[in-house]
C-alpha cells in the first residue's frame, strides 16, 4: 500500500499517521508501507522534516510493518539530498522513459521501480487503460520470500524478465 503525502500538507504529519492506522484497521496489507514523498503542494507541513515525523509515528502506531519510501529522483535531490535517515528503508522509484532508474545517493539500490504511469490495463484483468507498472528488482524466488503471505481474494501479476507470472490464493 502506498500512503500518499496529502494535497493540503496543513494538517500534522503525525496526525495523518495515525488517521492511516485508524483506516487501516486491522489488516496493514502484507508488503511495506510505501510513503509516497513526491509533492509539491506547499502548506506548513512541507519537507523532509515531517516526512520524518510522519514515518516515526507510524513506526510506533505498527512496530511490525515495515516502511519503504516512494519518490522520485530529481525530487529527492531537491528536498532531501543527503539525508541519511531515509536510506533504513527499501526504495520504490519512480522513473519513466530510461533504461535504468537513477538512485538517490543515499541509497543503494531500488527495490521497486515504477517505469510508467501509462501501461496497458487490460495486458492485466483491469479496465483501466492506463496503470502504474513497476519492477522488483530481485528473482522471483526472492520476491516470494519477501512477501510469504498469500493474497487474500487478490491476483498479483509480476513480471521477471520477459516472463510475467500470476499468484493467486489456493487455499
Amino acid at each position: 500500500m502506498v500512503l500518499r503525502q496529502p494535497r493540503q500538507p496543513e494538517a500534522n504529519p503525525k496526525r495523518q499517521a495515525e488517521k492511516w492506522v485508524e483506516v487501516l484497521g486491522d489488516d496493514p496489507g502484507e508488503m511495506e508501507l510505501w510513503c509516497d514523498f513526491e509533492d509539491r503542494y506547499g502548506g506548513a507541513f512541507t519537507g523532509w522534516r515531517h516526512w520524518f515525523d510522519f514515518m516515526e509515528r507510524l513506526k510506533v502506531l505498527l512496530p511490525n510493518k515495515n516502511l519503504g519510501v516512494y519518490t522520485g529522483y530529481y525530487y529527492w535531490q531537491e528536498l532531501a539530498a543527503g539525508v541519511n535517515y531515509f536510506a533504513q528503508y527499501p526504495l520504490w522509484i519512480a522513473a519513466y522513459n530510461t533504461t535504468a532508474p537513477r538512485v538517490p545517493p543515499i541509497w543503494q539500490d531500488w527495490t521497486y521501480w515504477q517505469f510508467t504511469d501509462n501501461g496497458d490495463g487490460s495486458l492485466f484483468g483491469v479496465e483501466s487503460k492506463n496503470i502504474d507498472l513497476n519492477y522488483f528488482n530481485g528473482t522471483e524466488e526472492e520476491f516470494l520470500a519477501r512477501y510469504p503471505k498469500p493474497q487474500t481474494q487478490a491476483t498479483l501479476i509480476a513480471r521477471f524478465g520477459d516472463t510475467l507470472v500470476e499468484y493467486r490464493r489456493v487455499s
